[in-house]
């Protein structure tokens, strides 16, 4: 089995049997395996259900995320990072973070629109042997795509998509490649070809995303109301027709039981009745591209700021104990979290 698949398992076992201390006895051995970081906020695509690249938000530079990485690097084994943006390849010093990661033997990977994930920039990445790269793909008619992400880019998307399969198998790269979906009204008639399409460049899987009412980057504006209006009666048949491709085989990486609440969602009701305790702030990290630091991305309460404290010392601050078990007993209903079962993570380890 890959290496990098034995150390994150290591480290998920070691989260596990922390968390469950932290539950029953209140000793906390809790610290996060997995930091999402939005490197920026700059973007190349205008998508009208977004408002970061409305913004212009302060950045910083590539020493500041490599120290506070580094920071906290051996005092928890393990450690995956995905980087988010904006888009992550408009940052101009973006590869030195990269090349620290791959140095400190830390996982990591990114989510990136594809835009500029060019045979240069796909050589550049590859060849530092990251763990996983998520591209967002959401139609493959150029209108669509325009409609949604209000640029015209997809005929280059799907290019560069080519390359990055051609170049993973040129130097025989066991690196991930996930599709991310948006559902809504403009790509709803064939989300059922993305999920083919993922099969047919033997990508990890697709998994879909119910376009997002609101969180830190995303909000119901006027501009894109319009895309929630789903056609019910076309929702079920493709959801029908979605677990149906699941159950043969079809790597579509959202559990059953997640698509049936689509509609439930985007009919506003509460789909997730939350009884259990919430790990997030347990096993997460959220870093913005200020440098503010939260343990949930939700929850805007922020522990601290890596440009201006210490990672580790943020993460062992009374601040931080105290949210901590505030978030546990959180019963706020995320219905725009993607679920996934026993068998989705398994998919996911198979495909090394």
């Amino acid at each position: 089995m890959n290496l990098k698949i034995i150390k994150l398992g290591l480290s998920n076992f070691r989260s596990i049997i922390a968390n469950n201390i932290y539950l029953k006895l209140g000793f906390d051995f809790t610290y996060p395996i997995h930091v999402y970081v939005q490197i920026n906020s700059q973007c190349n695509s205008k998508c009208k259900m977004c408002k970061i690249w409305r913004e212009d938000k302060r950045e910083l530079p590539a020493a500041i995320w490599i120290n506070a990485l580094k920071e906290i690097r051996p005092h928890i084994g393990n450690l995956k990072v995905s980087f988010t943006g904006g888009e992550v390849l408009l940052k101009k010093d973006i590869f030195e973070t990269f090349e620290a990661c791959n140095k400190e033997n830390i996982l990591f990977g990114m989510t990136t629109n594809g835009i500029l994930l060019n045979k240069t920039n796909i050589k550049r990445f590859l060849d530092l042997n990251p763990f996983n790269v998520n591209i967002s793909l959401d139609t493959f008619n150029p209108e669509t795509y325009f409609n949604i992400r209000g640029v015209h880019c997809l005929e280059k998307v799907l290019a560069n998509i080519e390359y990055l399969v051609e170049y993973r198998k040129k130097i025989n790269s066991n690196i991930l490649i996930n599709l991310k979906t948006m559902v809504c009204k403009e790509n709803l008639h064939e989300l059922d070809k993305i999920a083919e399409y993922a099969r047919e460049k033997n990508f990890v899987g697709v998994t879909y995303q119910p376009l997002i009412k609101e969180t830190r980057e995303l909000e119901t504006n006027d501009e894109s109301e319009e895309m929630f209006h789903i056609d019910k009666k076309a929702l079920f048949h493709m959801i029908d027709k979605l677990i149906e491709m699941k159950r043969k085989g079809y790597d579509i990486l959202n559990s059953e039981v997640n698509m049936r609440r689509w509609p439930d969602y985007f009919d506003g009701k509460i789909v997730i009745d939350r009884t259990n305790p919430c790990l997030v702030s347990l096993r997460n990290l959220y870093i913005f591209p200020e440098g503010d630091v939260q343990l949930c991305d939700y929850i805007h309460a922020k522990v601290g700021n890596i440009a201006d404290d210490n990672l580790r010392s943020i993460l062992n601050s009374e601040r931080t104990a105290k949210l901590k078990k505030e978030l546990v007993c959180c019963k706020r209903s995320c219905v725009y979290c993607v679920q996934r079962t026993i068998k989705d993570y398994i998919t996911l380890l198979s495909k090394f």
